[in-house]
């Protein structure tokens, strides 16, 4: 019989392997050559419904003087960081200042590297952790949902992963462990529109389960899908032989790999951002908004589609303003054509002589803010997410 209990301290290890990044510079005879430290901030997120709050929120990579205190907005920044495999201890304050949890996360940072965590809580539990890292010749980026225990599965831990590079269309990894050996699981996922595919799996003599699909070994992504992003928002259950549910995720969304801020921005270079939105339940279909400039001219897009199949009516497009966090802004509406009542879109660009949002000069000032796709007659919200960060194309 499995353990039953509260877990207060959780080691999650997402491994950042890479070689020397755009920071460092190289040297004849290997070993003397000059490396630069990794550079690392990020943001604590509380979910909709959480109890938790950002700020506060004390983030420090352990046996180094790399510290901070998460600020109102729930943003750290641990600056430089050495090379190498580091614990970084996040502590989640309760507003009485005793501790409420605390969670342990391992990345090993490469020569030079920029990386920006997204560390998700939702009252005591550890949901999610989203790594994104650039100034890398293998940019990379992964996002890390957390494989919740029902009461059957107490004493169980795993997570569920989407990761890609700029190379192929992505990874798709289940890792469970605490299983007993031999013990026989199904992994079942069911996408948006309800559509489910099984995957069977067997624990291993050490009591772990690793289920690696990896398009660049030929593997084919759950659903056929040809970018690993587009599998943001499948439902993923862990179902023991009789079918009992032992623990349950959700694919997040996966973010794009930051602009390197050491590398110049030449003419002519494109950078976009895209992120799928989050279908509110029972809305069918998908939206999508999408950043992009080309450096150098003035062309600047900010981009909103929605193609839902049971939402006819008018809608009306909330954005974040850049300059009140948490404060959403009517934006614009979406007036369905009489032709096409289940596609409308929302596009603004500079080269056309359109303002951008909030009347910023740039799309690189919308990124990571929250958008919302609200009913026009009574406001409820029928898609939601955060606009990307950009990156080069």
């Amino acid at each position: 019989m499995r353990g039953i209990g509260l877990v207060s301290r959780l080691i999650v290890v997402v491994w950042l392997l890479g070689v020397v990044g755009c920071g460092g510079s190289g040297g004849s005879g290997g070993s003397t050559a000059a490396t630069q430290p990794a550079r690392v901030n990020g943001n604590i997120v509380a979910l909709n419904g959480s109890s938790s709050d950002v700020d506060g929120v004390e983030v420090e990579v352990m046996g180094t003087n790399s510290f901070d205190v998460s600020d109102d907005d729930g943003a750290f920044d641990l600056g430089d960081v050495p090379l190498g495999e580091h614990e970084i201890l996040v502590t989640v304050p309760n507003p009485d200042g005793s501790v409420l949890v605390t969670f342990i996360v391992v990345l090993v940072f490469a020569d030079g590297e920029v990386v920006s965590l997204r560390v998700s809580i939702d009252g005591e539990e550890f949901v999610r952790l989203s790594v994104e890292r650039s100034c890398h010749d293998r940019d990379e980026v992964e996002t890390r949902s957390i494989l919740q225990p029902t009461l059957l599965g107490a004493g169980l831990s795993g997570y569920v992963e989407v990761k890609k590079d700029d190379d192929d269309a992505g990874d798709f990894d289940v890792e469970i462990e605490d299983l007993e050996a031999g013990e026989a699981l199904t992994i079942s996922l069911t996408d948006s529109t309800g559509t489910m595919e099984e995957i069977d799996i067997v624990a291993d003599d050490f009591g772990k389960v690793d289920l690696e699909l990896d398009s660049e070994d030929g593997d084919m992504l759950p659903f056929g899908v040809t970018d690993v992003a587009d599998l943001e928002g499948v439902k993923v259950a862990i179902l023991d032989g009789s079918g009992e549910v032992l623990l349950h995720s959700t694919v997040a969304r996966l973010g794009s790999i930051p602009v390197c801020d050491d590398d110049d921005n030449e003419d002519g270079e494109r950078q976009e951002g895209r992120t799928r939105l989050t279908n509110a339940a029972g809305v069918t279909g998908e939206a999508d908004v999408k950043l992009r400039r080309d450096v150098g001219e003035d062309d600047e897009r900010f981009e909103v589609e929605v193609e839902s199949t049971n939402v006819n009516v008018d809608l009306e497009l909330w954005l974040e303003d850049p300059d009140q966090p948490g404060v959403l802004v009517l934006i614009d509406a979406f007036v369905p054509d009489a032709d096409e009542l289940d596609e409308v879109e929302v596009q603004l660009r500079t080269e056309d002589g359109e303002t951008l949002p909030f009347g910023v000069a740039s799309v690189a000032e919308l990124i990571e803010l929250q958008l919302e796709i609200r009913r026009s007659d009574d406001g409820t919200v029928v898609f939601s997410g955060l606009t990307s960060v950009l990156r080069r194309v």
